[in-house]
């Protein structure tokens, strides 16, 4: 079987999730393509992208993210070279050397999709991909095309719903397995599994907590695919709620609950 993973270069979250299946041996007797997007915002580049979320989220939003996306390429350098496969932040790259990844810019141009035809995978995983799927990609598998949100849909669609949560004061939040159609976030589900926010004080605490819970349920999506068996959906109920970036009163209410994007130490588990 041949995987295409559709994913954001160096995004912490889903070098964890592919790190942690190709652990598992999850990828074992398939082929397995990553491509990788290098966006801030899609379509747009960095310096745009980042002077967008500086006008929409302010200065203090913006620097978190970036000092956080440093501290991250710290942290898996010395997971490396410290040979800490175990590390949430040992890069994905190093597990498996059967695993091809490129970067892959824009979905909507021809050459992107005639790539990816070529390469006739029979599932697509998008795990934190940035950019919306278009539809003559995702119909291209035969086993479809599935993403990972980390929410319990069809709560919190679109974007940055960890930080939601915890803006809106959520005891409960969680992550779901789709199928992707037409409609963003829309298709059918696969799985889901709540997280608990109690006692956390931190996003990245939080999505820590989802990620671990999105890998059981790809380990197990894959597994059934292995073994030939069907794999189950649910139509999602009408839509109940999407969020968008962040703006500056939302940031400024996350922080009064107590909230930190995420700290130092939490960058040091090696």
């Amino acid at each position: 079987m041949k995987i295409l993973i559709l994913t954001t270069k160096s995004h912490i979250y889903a070098n964890y999730v592919i790190k942690e299946l190709a652990r598992r041996r999850a990828f074992s007797d398939n082929e397995v393509i990553i491509f990788e997007q290098d966006w801030v915002i899609p379509y747009k580049n960095k310096l745009i992208g980042l002077m967008k979320y500086l006008k929409l989220s302010g200065f203090r939003y913006t620097i978190a993210q970036i000092m956080k996306q440093y501290s991250f390429i710290l942290a898996q350098s010395i997971a490396y070279l410290n040979k800490k496969i175990d590390s949430y932040y040992y890069p994905y790259s190093k597990v498996d050397n059967r695993i091809k990844n490129e970067i892959v810019m824009d979905l909507r141009k021809e050459e992107t999709f005639k790539h990816i035809k070529s390469s006739s995978p029979d599932v697509i995983i998008s795990i934190f991909s940035r950019e919306i799927i278009p539809a003559e990609i995702f119909r291209l598998p035969r086993f479809g095309c599935i993403n990972i949100h980390p929410s319990l849909l069809p709560m919190f669609k679109g974007i940055s719903p960890t930080f939601w949560y915890l803006a809106k004061g959520e005891k409960m939040a969680g992550i779901s397995l789709h199928y992707v159609v037409e409609k963003i976030d829309k298709g059918g589900i696969i799985a889901q599994a709540e997280v608990s926010t109690e006692g956390l004080k931190t996003e990245h605490a939080l999505y820590q907590k989802c990620t671990k819970k999105a890998v059981e349920m790809v380990d197990d999506f894959l597994s059934k695919l292995a073994k030939g068996e069907e794999v189950s959906s649910v139509s999602q109920e009408e839509f109940k709620s999407y969020f968008s970036i962040p703006k500056k009163k939302y940031v400024k209410i996350f922080r009064e609950r107590g909230y930190s994007f995420f700290k130092f130490n939490e960058f040091i588990d090696f």
